[in-house]
């Protein structure tokens, strides 16, 4: 398991989802979290 990879990707996930002007990284938002 990538656990350091996947923390990484959560934070900047996180943050980017945070950010609902993004209306595209949110959607990468939603796809990531099925993954």
């Amino acid at each position: 398991m990538i656990a350091k990879n996947n923390l990484q990707k959560m934070l900047l996930f996180k943050y980017y989802c945070s950010n609902y002007q993004y209306k595209y990284v949110m959607v990468a938002c939603y796809i990531s979290s099925a993954f």
